[in-house]
């Protein structure tokens, strides 16, 4: 816990100037509020016996003074805490999401969106308030209860020994209550994850619970997530507000004893009224003030396993990392890819890629095929080091691509997948995204070259149309070519395809062949599909079984071979008759 808390603190290292000079004026003001009893206690000890109004006045004048500098002192702490909040919290997320952009791929994978948004966002937000409130306000309450305490003893060492003996039973019984907060505080803590997850859930499924009319079932598991954190909200609050309860009969207590003792002294003259005035209101400042410092150390508590989630993370290494000094490749590539006996697995299991090994030359066009889950798409993560192989080695122009810089090997590539994403701007933008300082004529001829310029200019405003959230103003055809119209801009010398025809209709698909076909013209191309009419053209055909090689060669070489490829063929030829007589 403690490791968590100096973590998040050191977020403001940058402007330690802006904390001193916070803490300056939180003690400033608390020892200005503190001159208040001592001035009572004057008035009644001396103002009133003797009817000085010469001190009275100089009293006034001073306290005059001393409103005007707590004041001003009240301004520079508030613009402080802003500024020192504003600028932590920035540094935090960024590095957040600077650190969510090195996990990289692999991240993604074994974590839910919703999970990454409460990270980015969530998380920070609530942590937020410690910079602005808490840790001020620790500071505040602490500045306070010290100065109160030191007051009190030089007012009276006697009444100091009694309250002295009704704080330590608060924190005889305190320590049952604050085991149970640790344990609630956890428990809160994931609460408010999990109804993240699930807000994201249900926003992101509208289509489908209104196509399967399951909003009511929706409903109602967003709702027990909704009533589980309203539970341990009011669980841990319940536990924060008793501890504050047992403290104030504490106090209550000890306010009785000390007026009854007060008084004795009194008439012993041991103490005077003044100072017994001024003891009682040092003693209730004290008293609000560690109700106030227990409170907010509570509630630090429970923040620290949200910091504890967002270190973790942080320190998270990643799964993929760049050499020291990592390769730059010269443009143009030749476009030679190496699979040098390379094996890999998912989080210790099953190895998917077992040895798997192939040459493929400049500007060959290879197809890989196989049942689901053989490792094709595995492959693909693999090219690009979204993963690293466990074994083996893929080497590109015979260099590993370990040893080149994750900039030069992936603009080397250039990957269509069967569903791409498509953001919310405009038609150009969503072209230009694979080259951002690319013209407007080059533009234009890499969607003519997509074949996707013809109904780009039906929309109603053209290359400027707006295209909606994941593109929903285009059919699955046209994402597709504007997924092919990026990658004419980009202009890579390897064309990764990733069953990229397979979510469209058969007239459709002609078209985006076309389309692949001008594009994988003088380039090393890489292709999954389970359509093998696709790739009748294809130089040679790489079929896999359990991350190996068992066939390799033309189509009509392995149709003719009648092995693991005339199975597949034979299998896909069924399929389409019973399509068609359907």
């Amino acid at each position: 816990m403690f490791l968590n808390y100096l973590w998040i603190l050191s977020y403001l290292k940058r402007y330690w100037l802006l904390v001193v000079s916070l803490t300056i004026s939180i003690i400033g003001m608390a020892i200005i509020e503190l001159m208040v009893p001592k001035f009572i206690q004057t008035f009644i000890d001396k103002i009133l016996p003797t009817q000085d109004y010469n001190l009275f006045s100089n009293m006034i004048g001073l306290l005059v003074l001393f409103i005007a500098v707590y004041l001003g002192l009240s301004v520079g702490e508030n613009m402080l805490r802003r500024h020192i909040q504003e600028k932590a919290f920035r540094d935090l997320q960024m590095e957040i999401f600077q650190h969510i952009r090195t996990l990289g791929y692999a991240y993604y994978e074994q974590k839910t969106v919703g999970h990454t948004l409460a990270l980015l966002h969530g998380k920070p937000v609530a942590i937020q308030r410690l910079y602005k409130v808490l840790l001020p306000g620790m500071i505040q309450k602490g500045a306070f209860s010290f100065f109160s305490i030191f007051l009190m003893l030089i007012t009276s060492w006697k009444l100091s020994l009694i309250a002295a003996v009704f704080f330590l039973l608060f924190y005889f019984c305190g320590p049952v209550v604050v085991r149970k907060l640790d344990q609630s505080s956890k428990i809160l803590a994931d609460a408010q994850v999990e109804l993240n997850q699930k807000a994201y859930e249900s926003v992101s499924s509208t289509k489908e619970l209104r196509a399967y009319s399951a909003e009511d079932w929706d409903l109602k598991r967003f709702l027990t997530s909704v009533g589980k954190l309203n539970h341990n909200v009011v669980v841990t609050y319940f536990i924060i507000y008793l501890r504050s309860s047992i403290q104030a009969l504490t106090n209550y207590l000890g306010i009785l004893t000390i007026i009854a003792i007060g008084v004795l002294l009194i008439q012993l003259n041991q103490l005077s009224s003044g100072m017994l005035i001024a003891f009682l209101l040092y003693y209730f400042s004290v008293n609000y003030q560690l109700t106030g410092l227990i409170t907010n150390i509570s509630e630090q508590k429970i923040l620290m396993y949200q910091v504890k989630e967002l270190r973790d993370f942080i320190h998270t290494a990643p799964v993929v990392t760049e050499n020291e000094c990592p390769i730059e490749l010269e443009h143009p590539i030749r476009g030679e890819l190496t699979f040098n006996e390379i094996s890999f697995k998912y989080n210790d299991g099953k190895n998917i890629l077992n040895r798997f090994s192939f040459n493929i030359m400049p500007g060959q066009h290879v197809a890989i095929v196989g049942e689901s889950g053989c490792g094709k798409s595995t492959l693909f993560k693999l090219i690009g080091r979204f993963y690293d192989t466990d074994e083996g080695m893929i080497l590109l122009d015979n260099i590993p691509i370990q040893n080149l810089s994750l900039q030069s090997l992936r603009s080397s590539l250039g990957y269509v997948f069967q569903e791409n994403f498509i953001f919310d701007k405009s038609v150009a933008d969503n072209i230009r995204f694979a080259r951002p300082e690319a013209t407007e004529e080059q533009l234009i001829h890499a969607a003519k070259a997509a074949n996707a310029h013809d109904f780009i200019m039906d929309l109603p405003a053209g290359y400027n149309t707006v295209l909606g959230e994941r593109g929903n103003k285009l059919s699955g055809g046209q994402q597709q070519r504007l997924a092919l119209a990026r990658l004419f801009l980009k202009n890579p010398s390897i064309v990764l395809l990733d069953e990229a025809t397979s979510a469209v209709d058969h007239f459709t698909e002609v078209e985006i062949q076309a389309s692949l076909d001008t594009l994988m013209k003088g380039r090393t191309v890489i292709a999954i599909t389970h359509r093998l009419s696709t790739i009748k053209h294809f130089d040679v055909i790489v079929v896999m079984n359990e991350g190996k090689v068992v066939e390799m060669g033309t189509y009509d070489q392995l149709l003719n071979a009648r092995g693991w490829f005339f199975d597949l063929a034979n299998g896909e030829t069924k399929r389409e008759e019973y399509v068609t007589n359907a």
